[in-house]
């Protein structure tokens, strides 16, 4: 029976996440929909950790989201109670927001490859597969010797000046 049932549950639970992620864009964009969700342009960012940006469905496997929250000191029993004691519980969207600084990088970087941001998908960027150069790494200290720094997408979006400190990076190719 549960074999049966599982689809349409998986279904459900997904639409709930979907919609809870459109509010949370609808907070800076009022007139985001679903299908937003998969524009390169779309990104969000964890609350809790510094890491990098996040997209869908990525989002989904964010370690953050899917953390242990403990329940209530006076609450009723709760099935986070009864969730293992392995630090993992069900995943959550209580950590995420949606990032105007990544999202107008990403918008930056979008038009950078000739693609229109008002349509361009992630994916439509991970199939042009573009090239980018960052010419701050390329000066670190890290790199001593010189050389040159290349980096592809969607590594890019998160290493803007007012995010990581870096300069502007740019395309050097299509690949």
């Amino acid at each position: 029976k549960l074999e049966e049932l599982l689809p349409e549950i998986l279904n459900d639970w997904r639409a709930a996440k979907v919609q809870k992620l459109v509010e949370i864009m609808r907070k800076s964009r009022p007139t985001a929909t679903d299908s937003d969700l998969h524009l390169a342009t779309t990104m969000f960012e964890c609350k809790e950790c510094s890491g990098p940006p996040l997209y869908y469905p990525q989002i989904f496997y964010h370690s953050c989201c899917t953390r242990r929250r403990t329940a209530p000191a006076n609450g009723p029993m709760d099935l986070l109670e009864l969730l293992p004691v392995d630090g993992k519980g069900p995943w959550s969207h209580l950590s995420i927001k949606f990032s105007d600084t990544y999202s107008d990088h990403a918008r930056a970087l979008v038009l950078t490859c000739s693609l229109d941001p008002n349509v361009a998908t992630f994916k439509d960027m991970c199939d042009a597969n573009p090239l980018f150069e960052c010419t701050t790494c390329e000066r670190d200290l890290q790199y001593p010797d010189g050389g040159r720094y290349f980096i592809r997408w969607p590594i890019p979006v998160g290493d803007t000046d007012s995010v990581r400190g870096r300069t502007l990076i740019f395309p050097i190719c299509h690949i």
